[in-house]
């Protein structure tokens, strides 16, 4: 049997000092229940620890990782909840359905009941005797994918968000060009199955950590598992695990090995294109929540899902930021200045703006439609109303012989390519978000490739768009690139360069 569990929010007079004492435990913690009686864990972070004397606004973050690990407290990461809070927010974090340390199955990502709970979560916290009433959703990655997800959603408190390096259509990143992205895809399914059950092989060098097999392990699972404040002998969180199939079977990697096509659908009924904000692109107009949407040239392919969502949603206020960083953003990833890791804008900058906008759509604001895009290359940031920028012209090129692009059409003919299987980015490219993008020298992989360039430029070419191929292949670098010669470069002339691996 389970104890009574309480699912409302503790009123202020009520609020206890947590009994746990890791660094990053929130203030106050408790079990939510959903519309379906499944319950949701939620974490309440107030400024100085106590609930502000005069209505504030929420930060939301909602996520399937573990909440504790999105507070992120005392750090330097570009996640860290500590400007928030240090501005006047409280902040809440969220496991989301089927996750962690709540209940529920699973048998997807960002599935429709998750989605129906984003509603439920913010009308809650509207209604707290501390909150205003105003929330701003946000997030890095997945729970970025929640941020946006959430402005598709007929929930009035929710008055902004900014979504980060997020899959407006996750097909782009896990089957980007139709080659399946199993490197990643496969090895952070596993990683998320394991946490969905309480068990982990990273959190502790000795041993793998097993929450439902070893009670122990609960307390050594953190942050990853963090159980409610009510919940002192971890009974609540082991049910949680220990129930986490009871209703239907939880998804895994194998259940998309017959998933060609972005709406083909698992034994469980979903698909990769049901998750994406890009399927409820009729429910984004509606709402028209402002957005600050935050994304990279050099993060899989988020960039140009960027630009996707900022046309797609002409009624959305969006301030669009398309940085050269990683997939967290907090390391610069510019091919062309492989030894700067800083970041372009710094991490002040990226945590005032988000503030400035967090403000001003709390206040009323409708931001203008705006996109401000990093230049590869040239290391600096240009503004746009409209996408492609103005003064773009469209280019064709035709492959031709002796491995050139030319913009005449060529006389038939055909290049016979043995494939090289040895030739290879690595797993430090732009689409194994584990890890910076880091190319290298790519001349000694470029001899095992079919190479096209075109002559050599006469005058400073900035690229605005990814090429469009019959064959599986891309200018590298891809988007953005400003064409110009740089004395620390091994090639003396400026061309564009088609590579194609055969695939």
């Amino acid at each position: 049997m389970v104890a009574p569990v309480s699912t409302a929010a503790p009123k202020n007079d009520e609020l206890k000092t947590s009994p746990h004492t890791q660094p990053d435990w929130s203030d106050v913690s408790y079990y939510l229940s959903m519309r379906d009686g499944v319950r949701l864990a939620i974490s309440i972070y107030f400024p100085d620890h106590t609930p502000p004397a005069n209505p504030a606004p929420v930060v939301l973050v909602q996520t399937r990782y573990g909440r504790a690990g999105a507070r992120l407290k005392d750090t330097d990461n570009p996640r860290t909840l500590d400007p928030w809070l240090q501005a006047g927010y409280v902040a809440v974090t969220v496991d989301v359905r089927g996750t962690t340390a709540s209940f529920g199955a699973r048998d997807c990502e960002l599935g429709p009941e998750e989605q129906a709970d984003m509603d439920e979560i913010i009308e809650h916290l509207a209604g707290l005797p501390w909150s205003n009433s105003k929330i701003i959703a946000t997030g890095t990655s997945y729970t970025g994918n929640t941020a946006c997800l959430a402005t598709a959603r007929p929930a009035p408190a929710l008055v902004g968000a900014i979504p980060r390096a997020t899959d407006f259509d996750w097909w782009e990143l896990f089957c980007p060009g139709g080659i399946p992205n199993d490197p990643l895809f496969r090895e952070w399914a596993v990683a998320v199955h394991e946490m969905d059950f309480g068990r982990s092989t990273i959190m502790s060098e000795e041993k793998g950590l097993d929450g439902l097999s070893r009670v122990d392990d609960i307390a050594e699972l953190f942050p990853l598992i963090q159980p409610v404040d009510e919940d002192a002998e971890y009974t609540l969180v082991r049910e949680a695990l220990r129930t986490r199939e009871a209703d239907r079977r939880h998804w895994n990697a194998d259940d998309y090995n017959n998933i060609f096509f972005r709406d083909d659908r698992t034994a469980s009924g979903h698909s990769f294109f049901d998750a994406c904000a890009a399927a409820h692109i009729d429910d984004l107009r509606r709402e028209r929540k402002p957005v600050q949407y935050w994304a990279s040239w050099m993060d899989a392919n988020t960039g140009d899902e960027a630009m996707n969502r900022f046309r797609s949603a002409p009624e959305v206020p969006s301030m669009t930021i398309i940085t050269g960083n990683d997939h967290g953003g907090g390391v610069r990833a510019d091919p062309f200045f492989p030894n700067s890791t800083d970041p372009l804008p710094a991490m002040d900058e990226q945590h005032a703006m988000r503030l400035a906008f967090a403000n001003d759509v709390v206040n009323g604001g409708v931001p203008s439609r705006l996109i401000k895009y990093y230049v590869l290359g040239a290391g600096s940031f240009r503004e746009t109303t409209i996408w492609p920028p103005q003064g773009v012209e469209y280019a064709h090129f035709s492959l031709d012989r002796a491995g050139t692009l030319t913009r005449s059409v060529p006389d038939d003919g055909k290049d016979i390519y043995d494939v090289h299987f040895t030739a290879t980015t690595g797993k430090h490219n732009r689409w194994y978000q584990f890890t910076r993008a880091s190319y290298g020298d790519r001349r000694g992989h470029d001899l095992k490739l079919l190479l096209y360039d075109t002559p050599p430029f006469t005058a400073f070419v900035q690229k605005s768009r990814r090429t469009a191929s019959g064959a599986r292949g891309e200018v590298f670098p891809s988007i953005q690139t400003l064409c110009r010669h740089r004395a620390d470069q091994e090639r003396p002339q400026h061309k564009a360069s088609h590579r194609w691996d055969g695939h």
